[in-house]
């Protein structure tokens, strides 16, 4: 099966079968794209900064079944920066949820913060402290729990650490972060934190 169009290519090569759990599907899996932003957009997911485009280039073997999405040897791209790892997908609280270990060459957390909090409790008005309220939901487009290494790991402008190992869980209370290693102005930096609203 392959769907292309403008500078987009989506594939999967294997066997589908039904069974009495349902549909079940188990192949190889791949992805390309210049732009990503549209086709999210279709399907309702929107995410902070939208509107620069996200080049995408992914692949990996895919096993489903009992509403259980395994991608395994997951590799590629995501605004050419490096992705790899194992993810299981399902669906919980009506909301896609990611499980697994992810290597990325970047992280920045800003995106997730102002995804839970909205776009307006982070502009700062001539260096002063925002004024403006958290939004009272989140717009989160999936949860996680995630073990992560990250080249580097961002917090918007305020600060980036390097060559950083954690375990994430993201979902609509607030982000948690714990067993945080990175390195951090010619130091260590370890620990954990919790952003939550």
């Amino acid at each position: 099966f392959s769907l292309a169009g403008n500078d987009f290519k989506a594939g999967f090569d294997g066997t589908i079968a039904d069974t009495p759990q349902g549909a079940a599907a188990k192949g190889k899996v791949s992805l390309e794209t210049a732009d990503i932003e549209p086709w999210l957009m279709t399907t309702g997911v929107g995410l902070p900064g939208m509107g620069t485009g996200m080049s995408t280039s992914l692949a990996a073997d895919a096993d489903y079944g009992n509403g259980l999405l395994v991608l395994s040897g997951l590799s590629g791209a995501v605004n050419e920066a490096a992705v790899s790892g194992d993810v299981n997908v399902d669906i919980k609280e009506g909301l896609p949820h990611l499980a697994g270990a992810l290597s990325l060459d970047e992280l920045d957390l800003d995106p997730m913060a102002v995804m839970l909090f909205g776009d307006q409790a982070f502009l700062v008005n001539d260096g002063a402290w925002p004024t403006a309220p958290f939004s009272q939901k989140s717009s989160l487009p999936f949860t996680a729990d995630l073990d992560l290494t990250a080249a580097s790991l961002a917090a918007g402008p305020l600060a980036t650490a390097y060559d950083a190992a954690l375990s994430l869980q993201l979902d609509q209370e607030g982000i948690r972060v714990s067993d945080l290693k990175a390195k951090f102005l010619g130091g260590e930096l370890s620990g954990l934190f919790e952003l939550k609203n």
